[in-house]
């Protein structure tokens, strides 16, 4: 089964990094796929309510980012901290897997799509 609607394309997977050293950015992971796999993205601007006093009083603007990855994709063990390199209307982007959710197909005997939830901007 394939996706219904695509506007996206996976290009590369990578595992979160890691550093022995805190004030040092995180190195790269190891790679876990790199390709061309159908994919649909979305994103929603939505707001952000905080406490209504203190330093983090007030509302944010943010933008919520998923990505839906075609279920014919090979099986990849997505987990949160991966690095996620996509093509979206053309423009290369990245992000950061949030959360993972996995959708089977009712009835079906093949493995549904997998939806990643990618940080905030």
């Amino acid at each position: 089964m394939n996706l219904p609607q695509r506007n996206a394309t996976l290009l590369e997977v990578r595992a979160s990094g890691d550093t022995v050293d805190w004030d040092s950015p995180d190195e790269q992971g190891a790679e876990k796929f790199k390709g061309r796999a159908d994919a649909y993205y979305t994103e929603k601007r939505a707001v952000a309510v905080g406490p209504s006093t203190g330093a983090t009083a007030g509302r944010d603007l943010v933008t919520r980012r998923s990505l839906i990855v075609d279920p014919n994709t090979p099986r990849i063990q997505f987990e949160e901290g991966d690095m996620i390199r996509f093509v979206y209307r053309g423009t290369e982007r990245t992000g950061i897997v949030e959360t993972v959710e996995e959708r089977d197909m009712p009835g079906e005997p093949v493995p549904g799509s997998i939806r990643l939830t990618l940080q905030g901007t």
